[in-house]
Order: structure tokens, then sequence, then C-alpha cells
């Protein structure tokens, strides 16, 4: 697989991520803001506390800073894994910022596929960058 290749791949694998996340985190949303059709009734619903919401913002540009850091330090398709992660996380902190409940665990499982995407996409860089590598070196 060729390196432009391999780039265009990670993207649409991030993308495919991102969309199919943001409809997961509104589906969440509308869940939690109509109590009384939810499974869970009156056990999820928003509620905004000062010291969660600087807690998990802190978090998140935290995570943006470092991957901004590092963005330029890192080979091409490695930084879209890491922008992965960090998306899932700013999802992650997100929904528990402005809700209380059972709805973390939706967040949960946003943190939890953007952590097994992103350990994927490493892997599958890793070991199509090798090969590319060896094939290179055959080749002269």
């Amino acid at each position: 697989m060729e390196r432009s290749k391999l780039i265009q791949t990670s993207w649409i694998i991030y993308g495919t991520a991102l969309f199919i996340g943001l409809i997961f985190v509104g589906f969440i949303f509308v869940e939690t803001a109509d109590t009384e059709a939810g499974s869970d009734g009156d056990q999820s619903y928003f509620a905004f506390s000062t010291e969660e919401i600087s807690l998990y913002a802190g978090i998140s540009l935290f995570s943006i800073a470092l991957l901004m850091i590092l963005w330029n330090r890192m080979t091409s398709p490695y930084n879209v894994a890491a922008l992965t992660f960090v998306t899932s996380l700013f999802l992650h902190n997100l929904i528990l910022s402005v809700t209380v409940g059972w709805v973390g665990l939706g967040a949960m499982i946003i943190l939890m596929f953007g952590t097994l995407i992103t350990a994927a996409m490493f892997t599958f860089i890793f070991i199509a960058d090798r090969k590319l590598k060896n094939q290179i070196l055959v080749e002269e």
C-alpha cells in the first residue's frame, strides 16, 4: 500500500468514526432531553456543574494542546490515529460534563470504541509502514 493511500484510508476511517460518534452523541442528548420516553425515565438528565465542566474542559484542552504540539513531529498517518483518540476523549468529556445518570455509559462506550479504533489504526499503520519500507529495500 502506498503512503498516500495509507493516509487517505486513515482520514476515511477517522471521518466515518467521527460521523458515527456525532450521531451517537445526538441520540444520547435526545434520549436525555425526553425523560418520559427514555428507557431509564428520570434517572438521566441534563445538569451543569461548574466543577465538572472545568475539569473536563481542562482535560480536553490539555489533550488538544498536546496534539497540536506533537502534530508535526509525528509521521503523517500516525497523527490521524492520535486525532481519533483525542476526538473520542472530547466527545466523552462533552457528554459527561453536561449530563448525569446512566447516560454516562454512552460516553464510556464512545471512549472505548475510540480507543479500540485508535489501537487498530496504529497497528494497521505500523504493519503497512513496515511492509512499505521492506518493499522499498527489496526494490533497491
